[in-house]
């Protein structure tokens, strides 16, 4: 896996960013948990930034990454083999682009550094459906037609990481022009509180069924926006955003 920090270039202009709301045990964990798992996301890079309106924990009081921030550490990384588990100490304050956007940004580069794994999947894919497609080809035919269908696919998938942002009801509506566009809000509603059956309800107006989950991921690949465009100052290619940085910090 690649590593953030290490020269890993950002695209910031090909980021996708899009916004999941709802009330309180809507579905808006299970209907992502379901995206993620669908087959039209399978070789995506997503990212997920949740909201929690709890006090939450998710580190082991008595464990060392816990002591260290027990101690006053503002932020402890705790780092395995398989995975990197990054804590802030910070109080969010209120919800605004601005509040949110270094979080985003830091999910972004993790994205962004995240190579391999996609190449692997989408290796694995490519050969599934060659082997299916054309069970009576040689070996060799059917190895060069899948590293060139991986190629192809690794490169879309690469071009487009997604973002999910599950909560953050407080985020604006609407907001200065000149300072970025809004963030699409989809609506998550098992419960059938907003029209009386299960829905998903999309900016437009639109509404899908919560089992409709092609359309759903079909529907969110079509209205996200690039990173670039709700945080236009943000420059839009290199390892990491630069501009007004420690203003950021401040205000997070």
């Amino acid at each position: 896996m690649g590593r953030a920090g290490q020269g890993v270039p950002c695209r910031w202009d090909t980021l996708r960013v899009v916004q999941l709301v709802g009330w309180h045990n809507s579905g808006k964990t299970t209907l992502i948990e379901r995206l993620l798992a669908s087959a039209l996301w399978t070789n995506r890079r997503v990212g997920v930034v949740k909201h929690a309106h709890h006090r939450a924990e998710i580190d082991t009081p008595g464990k060392d990454s816990h002591r260290f921030r027990a101690a006053g550490a503002r932020s402890v990384m705790l780092v395995t083999d398989a995975w990197q588990f990054h804590v802030v100490s910070r109080p969010l304050g209120d919800v605004s682009y601005d509040v949110l956007r270094p979080m985003v940004e830091e999910v972004g580069r993790a994205l962004w550094a995240d190579t391999d794994g996609v190449a692997d999947a989408n290796q694995n894919a490519s050969a599934n459906q060659n082997a299916s497609a054309n069970p009576n080809a040689s070996a060799n035919q059917n190895a060069s037609a899948n590293q060139n269908a991986g190629a192809s696919t690794v490169e879309e998938a690469l071009a487009s990481p997604l973002i999910l942002i599950e909560g953050f009801k407080g985020l604006p509506f609407d907001r200065d022009p000149t300072a970025g566009e809004v963030i699409p809000r989809c609506t998550v509603d098992y419960a059938g509180r907003e029209r009386g059956t299960p829905a998903v309800i999309f900016p437009s107006g639109a509404v899908c069924h919560p089992d409709a989950i092609a359309e759903i991921a079909q529907t969110i690949d079509a209205i996200a926006v690039p990173f670039s465009a709700v945080w236009p100052a943000v420059q839009s290619v290199g390892s990491a955003p630069t501009e007004n940085k420690s203003s950021n910090h401040d205000a997070a």
